[in-house]
Order: C-alpha cells, then sequence, then structure tokens
C-alpha cells in the first residue's frame, strides 16, 4: 500500500536525497563504485532503540577494515522502520571483490561488536551488484530508488521515484547519508581539482 500523505512521518527530503544519489555517481568516478547491497535488521538482530548509533559504529568498523586491507571506504545509506523489518538500515557500499567473502564475515562480527544477533533469520543480508561496469549506473540508480522510498512526495514525483510510506516506518532522526568522502565538500574539492 502506498501512503499518498507524508503528514505524520518524517520523510527524505530533496536535498538529501540528491546528496546519495550524487555520492553514488561519485563513487564510480574516484574509482570506488557502490557494489554491495547490506541490510541489517536492528530490530530482528535485537538491537532496537539505536539503530543509528549502532550503524555508524559498524559504519565505522568496515571503514577501518577497507583501510586496512587498502580499499577506499565509500557508501551511501537509509534508514527505515517497516513492519517486517522494524529499524533497519540499507547500505550500499563499495567492496573490492577479492575481499567480498571475508568482509560478509566481518559485517556478521561488527553487528556482534555492537551487541546483536547477526545470525538470527533475517538479521544481516548481503547482495552484491553482479553488473558490469558499463551497467553500474542502472543497477545503482534501482537500489536507489529502493532505498530512498521514504522521499518527500514532490521530490519524489520530481526524481521518478515511487514513495512507499508504509514500508519505510517513521524513523527519529537523521534518515540517509553518505561517506564523507562522497560527500558535497568532497566532490566539490574534486571539482576544484578538475578544474585547475
Amino acid at each position: 500500500m502506498v501512503v499518498t500523505s507524508t503528514m505524520t512521518i518524517p520523510v527524505i527530503s530533496l536535498s538529501a536525497a540528491e546528496n546519495v544519489i550524487q555520492a553514488a555517481g561519485f563513487a564510480s568516478m574516484i574509482d570506488a563504485p557502490l557494489n554491495r547491497h547490506i541490510t541489517i535488521s536492528w530490530e530482528i538482530s535485537e538491537t532496537p532503540g539505536r539503530a543509528l548509533e549502532a550503524q555508524r559504529e559498524v559504519l565505522q568498523l568496515a571503514s577501518k577494515w577497507l583501510k586496512y586491507h587498502n580499499a577506499t571506504p565509500a557508501y551511501v545509506w537509509a534508514m527505515e522502520n517497516g513492519p517486517r523489518k522494524g529499524e533497519h538500515s540499507h547500505i550500499v557500499i563499495h567492496v573490492p571483490q577479492h575481499l567480498s567473502g571475508r568482509f560478509r564475515k566481518k559485517v556478521n562480527h561488527w553487528v556482534r561488536l555492537v551487541g546483536g544477533d547477526p545470525h538470527t533469520k533475517g538479521a544481516v543480508k548481503m547482495t552484491h551488484d553482479k553488473h558490469k561496469r558499463e551497467d553500474y549506473h542502472q543497477a545503482v540508480r534501482g537500489l536507489l530508488r529502493y532505498i530512498l522510498k521514504g522521499l518527500d512526495l514532490q521530490a519524489a514525483e520530481l526524481l521518478k521515484i515511487r514513495p512507499n510510506y508504509e514500508k519505510a516506518g517513521f524513523v527519529k532522526g537523521k534518515r540517509c547519508g553518505t561517506s564523507q568522502n562522497l560527500g558535497p565538500k568532497a566532490r566539490a574539492l574534486f571539482q576544484d581539482k578538475s578544474a585547475a
């Protein structure tokens, strides 16, 4: 069921959605394509009520691990609170292919470190982009449409994203974001260097 009113829940703003979309494109430009989609249900993993904090901790651990393995920690994320998964994170991240298997195991470890049970069915799911490099933008576009379904109605029409406020649910606090190296300042600095 698609709800057409956004009066009762905080929604993703146009500027926040554009930031995530531009960050995903920029990730490809800096040779860190977002090729893994992690869904962590904080409710199923038994860490409800501290989802944003737990997500931040997991992303910090993931970033340190990727840097240690000489990989760029680049990601975008959206937080939802749906009827099936409760509070959950969608994280779209760059993981080099040769690190994929180890990274998947580490995600479970990091969820455990923040107090969750990653082995409960439905707690952690990770998929990877099997598309060729030239199909990257199309694949990521579809994924971003999915994770940005809590988008403001007018912004959704502008960006051609179909909102679903029932599945996106009520989220207190920030609903989406990017790693610092994909954010507005990093993109502006890259443009300045390119123009010089």
